[in-house]
C-alpha cells in the first residue's frame, strides 16, 4: 500500500512539474487571458511552495512525502535522491548534477516571474488604452 501511495505522490509531483514547465508559454499568450491568469496563479503558488520547501527542508515537500511513503514499504530501498534526479534517470537513463538542476530551476523561476511581469504590464497597458478610447 505504501509503495502505491509513494508512486502516486511521485506521479502528482511529475504532473505538477510538467504543468508548470509546459504552461510557461501561456504567460505570453495574449489570446487566452483566462488561461494566462489561471496559469500565472498556478505558477506563483508552485514557485512559492517549491522555494519555501527548499528553504525549510532543502528539497521539495513532495519528495519528502514520497520518500516517507516509500520508506514504509519494507521491500523497497528508500532513495534519498531528489525527485528530479530519479525522474531523469527513469526516463533518460542518466541524471544531471544537483548543481545543474538547481540552476535550471532558478532559470525557470526567473522565466516565470518575467512572464508574470510581462502579463501584468500588458494588462495594465490594455486597460489604460481601453479607458482612454472610451
Amino acid at each position: 500500500m505504501w509503495s502505491a501511495i509513494g508512486a502516486g505522490v511521485d506521479l502528482v509531483h511529475a504532473l505538477a512539474m510538467m504543468a508548470w514547465f509546459l504552461g510557461l508559454p501561456l504567460l505570453f499568450a495574449k489570446r487566452w487571458p483566462r488561461a494566462r491568469l489561471v496559469y500565472a496563479v498556478y505558477a506563483v503558488v508552485f514557485i512559492v511552495a517549491s522555494q519555501a520547501s527548499r528553504l525549510l527542508m532543502n528539497e521539495c515537500f513532495l519528495t519528502v512525502v514520497a520518500q516517507w511513503c516509500w520508506g514504509h514499504n519494507p521491500s523497497h530501498v528508500v532513495s534519498n535522491e531528489w525527485f528530479t534526479m530519479r525522474l531523469a534517470r527513469a526516463i533518460f537513463g542518466m541524471a544531471p548534477s544537483h548543481h545543474m538542476v538547481s540552476r535550471l530551476s532558478e532559470a525557470l523561476v526567473l522565466a516565470t516571474a518575467a512572464g508574470v511581469i510581462v502579463a501584468v504590464v500588458r494588462a495594465r497597458r490594455d486597460r489604460r488604452l481601453s479607458t482612454s478610447k472610451a
